[in-house]
């Protein structure tokens, strides 16, 4: 079995080959997931911060609106340049994995959007004491999706896939599992913020590929025909922002 570097390289490539379509079709977060993970730095206001896995800077462009000088790590070479791109000079990206990143000095925050399950937990959470100043806090979001507008569209879209609706919390959990093993950490909070959004069929089908390892034009195909006859031609998708938050001891 491939080790999660193994996976988590090939997943970064597949991103990496669908770049933009990512930065267009992944949601964006709550505003108040920014306020609770800046409320929950202690000693202070947050000045530093490191956007772990930061892709095309969804998560990062609403700090540097805070004014936070930030640095993104991407392992993505065109996701980065996105990033890059959109941040204007107001913040920095550099294309390498976080495990291999060299630290230069203390930050006040450590944050990964939907993207700390590709980070090695051992090596990771080393990287992640050794970077943080004492009081300085790790905070990991991940989304989770609520339902599909209706509950019969849930059913329904477990038909045309012939399989039950993955439930991708389980890495989750296996990742925060790791982080209150640590010692060096505290858990302080768990905030969850929902939000929706109102997709047409092909929006949804874009949406779903940028989380697929392989899109399948034959599924995509059967899940627009569904969301057209079925459903009206829109289903809103209902998330929650889950934010973890962590202070380094």
């Amino acid at each position: 079995m491939a080790d999660l570097s193994d996976i988590a390289a090939e997943r970064a490539a597949e991103f990496d080959t669908r770049a933009w379509a990512y930065d267009q079709f992944r949601p964006r977060y709550p505003t108040a997931t920014f306020d609770a993970i800046i409320s929950s730095v202690s000693r202070g206001s947050v000045r530093t911060a490191i956007d772990v896995g930061c892709g095309t800077g969804i998560g990062a462009l609403p700090l540097l609106d805070r004014g936070i000088d930030l640095l993104g790590i991407e392992p993505a070479p065109q996701m980065a340049a996105i990033a890059e791109m959109k941040f204007a000079g107001r913040g920095r990206c550099t294309v390498t994995r976080f495990e291999d990143w060299e630290a230069r000095e203390p930050v006040d925050l450590i944050c990964s959007f939907n993207s700390w399950h590709w980070v090695d937990p051992a090596s990771g959470l080393d990287k992640a004491a050794e970077t943080l100043r004492s009081g300085g806090c790790l905070a990991l979001v991940w989304t989770d999706v609520v339902q599909y507008g209706e509950p019969p569209f849930d059913r329904r879209l477990e038909d045309v896939l012939g399989a039950a609706i993955p439930d991708v919390f389980d890495q989750v959990t296996a990742c925060v599992r790791s982080v209150l093993e640590d010692r060096r950490f505290t858990q302080k909070e768990t905030y969850r913020h929902e939000f929706s959004r109102d997709l047409d069929a092909e929006t949804f089908v874009n949406v779903r590929n940028t989380y697929v390892r392989q899109p399948d034009p034959v599924v995509n195909d059967a899940i627009s025909s569904l969301i057209r006859r079925e459903f009206d031609g829109w289903v809103t998708k209902i998330e929650e922002a889950v934010t973890f938050i962590f202070e380094v001891r």
